[in-house]
């Protein structure tokens, strides 16, 4: 897996996709944090099936990692199949549960001596 900001994944889209279509997972990231995940679906035997065979079939529209960024799945399709999905990557900032005053309580713990400077920053502190 290697990962690709969402700028390059705009221009090298095409690339990408033949890529996880072999295969490979991308991730692609925004602010050096991933957001999408382009991963190949596994084909159906078909026979007379040829590499390249859609080149110039697959179209994006200009948009199209917000929408998989929203938590939805996005597929791209080659003669009505599913050959990619995009799955957008839960972001670490969403609340998962609502929040409820006193939840954490007594799953922290801080040193008595927390707030005292360190040895390491003393001469700053001067």
């Amino acid at each position: 897996m290697y990962q690709v900001d969402v700028v390059e994944a705009k221009e090298k889209l095409l690339e990408l996709i033949e890529a996880a279509m072999r295969g490979e997972e991308i991730e692609i990231t925004q602010d050096n944090q991933p957001v999408v995940k382009l991963v190949g679906i596994p084909k159906q035997a078909k026979p007379n099936r040829q590499a390249g065979s859609a080149k110039g079939m697959v179209w994006m529209s200009d948009d199209f990692d917000e929408v998989a960024m929203r938590d939805e799945e996005v597929a791209i399709t080659q003669d009505n199949q599913h050959v990619v999905k995009l799955v957008g990557i839960p972001s670490v900032n969403k609340k998962r549960w609502p929040s409820k005053a006193g939840s954490a309580k007594g799953m922290v713990w801080m040193s008595d001596d927390f707030d005292e400077p360190l040895e390491e920053f003393k001469e700053y502190m001067e």
